[in-house]
């Protein structure tokens, strides 16, 4: 526990408190405008994306969800600079999201070309996450795993289906939120409410998986073995655990 703070202090010195404080100290002691002020506060956590990205890049899901949020942010700022929107600024966190709801309602459709089917968000999610399913032999390769379970086990597919609609709903209710803060407070207050309305949002939907998690396990797995049931249960969690890890990730870099 004591490590994984350590790991995490650096971050939240960089993605928070850093822009916190350069916003504080800009909007009182300089005539810099909003869209400015929150430019410069946001250049710490961009060289941090960037030097994630270079020197701890990843192919996967786990990596390219957030520099995809990175790339957003950056768009969406110039726009806001170059047209001097000040409430387009302040909805870069919205674009990003919306766009991931999204991604979670298109995965859900069952599209098939050739070879390729389309598989819930959460699935490919869990599945770059590193977690090792039990194999029929030690030799079985992680990947294949993955697929054998998909095939074989109806409750496993319709668990990633449920977890994929009830994160894209949610996320694309943050979303109605935050264009309804963003118009209808004053600018300062609106940076603010928007990130406690967000995490906050965040929390609920993440209570919710575990809710939800609890409920397959003890009322809808009970025909599965002791040993699949426990199983179930950890490869779940870990979901949940990288889940977060990656939204809260993508939010800190926009």
């Amino acid at each position: 526990m004591g490590q994984k703070i350590k790991r995490a202090l650096p971050k939240l010195l960089i993605n928070i408190i850093i822009p916190a404080l350069l916003y504080y100290l800009l909007t009182r002691h300089t005539k810099l405008s909003h869209i400015e002020v929150l430019i410069i506060s946001g250049i710490p956590s961009t060289i941090f994306t960037i030097y994630n990205f270079i020197f701890n890049r990843r192919a996967d899901f786990m990596g390219i969800i957030p520099i995809f949020g990175f790339i957003i942010g950056i768009i969406s700022e110039v726009v806001a600079y170059s047209t001097n929107n000040e409430q387009l600024f302040l909805l870069k966190k919205a674009l990003f999201t919306c766009a991931f709801a999204l991604l979670h309602f298109i995965t859900l459709i069952p599209i098939k070309i050739k070879s390729f089917e389309m598989r819930p968000l959460q699935f490919y999610i869990a599945k770059s996450s590193g977690f090792e399913l039990r194999g029929l032999t030690e030799d079985e390769p992680i990947p294949e795993r993955w697929e054998r379970y998909w095939k074989s086990y109806h409750l496993f597919r319709q668990m990633f289906y449920v977890l994929t609609a009830i994160w894209g709903f949610g996320i694309l209710i943050d979303v109605v939120l935050h264009v309804i803060i963003v118009y209808s407070t004053p600018f300062n207050e609106a940076v603010i409410i928007n990130d406690i309305v967000l995490y906050s949002w965040l929390g609920f939907l993440t209570l919710t998986t575990i809710f939800y998690i609890k409920f397959v396990v003890r009322v809808r797995a009970k025909k599965l073995i002791e040993e699949r049931r426990k199983l179930l249960l950890l490869m779940l969690l870990m979901l949940v655990k990288n889940y977060i890890k990656v939204y809260a990730t993508c939010l800190l870099q926009i």
